[in-house]
């Protein structure tokens, strides 16, 4: 089986990356620097020997993570999926050097040593947040529109992608670049600054606290299965020697706005409490959806689970663990 570095391995879109990865028997190396990513993840899935404490902010460390020892035909990894970052379009406006620090030198440190480790593919994440909330065809985004971000988080992404097109034109890289939107699942930190909406709202009414809704709450968001981000991020990879320097929007293609998934989430814990409505946040994007034409014709992939089934295995997987408010 390949060869897999996963970084940003114990956070929440990179723990079921991994997962995924052994499950089909692959040997995957992680590495983190737990800064935000939980240990805990991945006890038992995978072996001390195989993670690596690392920051991507540092070339030396993204070199080792790859096994590159300075020899250009070095094959300890085949397979890169860079998921490391700095996460929060609030935290990027309240520090915006720490984000480009990590988010883009962080980016560039890991295509530069996937170049010279002559990894047969890499895949990094990108987001939504670079359409700025802008649909040009009053439909849906599409990796053509031209990006409109709207936070330094946003920008820094967008910087990402380019690099990943650079070098996949000037160096020959086989990488891709994934625009994931508002991902949601199993793993996802619920709690803590700077959380997801998804996890911060199961959260408070699990416990029995009212949720705050930033505006008026018909802000609408394509809310997207981890699973499916998994297996677009394994896929992509595979497939970066064919689309080198492409981007893909990876997303179900449909749009909820925040009312409605409240709604959901109070079916499934039970909760009558009525909503707190407070300002909306700057940044934020009104509307967000995107048309995944190209990831499904070109990457032969589809999202697999529904909203509302989605969901319903987040409520399960937070139900089963002790969750701190």
């Amino acid at each position: 089986m390949a060869k897999w570095l996963v970084t940003g391995s114990h956070g929440f879109i990179g723990t079921n990356v991994v997962r995924h990865l052994i499950e089909k028997g692959h040997q995957v190396r992680c590495m983190d620097n737990f800064s935000t990513g939980n240990r805990k993840n991945l006890e038992g899935i995978v072996n001390r020997g195989d993670v690596f404490e690392g920051d991507i902010v540092s070339l030396q460390d993204c070199y080792r993570a790859m096994g590159y020892t300075g020899q250009r035909k070095s094959l300890d990894t085949d397979y890169v999926i860079h998921l490391a970052a700095l996460g929060s379009v609030p935290r990027s406006i309240g520090d915006p050097a720490t984000s480009n620090r990590v988010n883009v030198e962080g980016t560039l440190n890991i295509l530069t040593a996937a170049r010279h480790a002559n990894v047969k593919g890499v895949a990094i994440a990108s987001s939504s947040s670079v359409y700025g909330g802008e649909i040009s065809n009053g439909y849906a985004q599409v990796e053509t529109d031209r990006p409109s971000p709207q936070s330094p988080y946003a920008v820094s992404k967008l910087a990402g992608e380019y690099y990943a097109r650079t070098f996949a034109r000037l160096y020959h890289l086989p990488v891709v670049s994934l625009r994931f939107f508002n991902v949601f699942g199993p793993y996802q930190r619920q709690y803590g600054d700077y959380c997801a909406v998804v996890p911060i709202w199961f959260d408070r009414l699990i416990h029995g606290a009212p949720v705050e809704v930033h505006g008026d709450g018909l802000q609408s968001r394509d809310f997207t299965y981890v699973d499916d981000v998994a297996r677009a991020c394994i896929a992509a990879a595979i497939q970066a020697n064919v689309w080198p320097g492409e981007v893909f929007n990876i997303a179900r293609g449909e749009t909820h706005s925040l009312l409605n998934l409240l709604v959901e989430i109070k079916k499934l814990t039970g909760s009558d409490l009525p909503n707190q409505y407070t300002d909306a946040r700057p940044g934020d994007a009104r509307v967000s959806r995107a048309d995944i034409t190209a990831a499904v014709r070109l990457l032969g992939w589809r999202p697999r689970v529904g909203f509302k089934e989605g969901l319903r295995r987040t409520y399960e997987f937070y139900m089963e663990r002790e969750i701190p408010y």
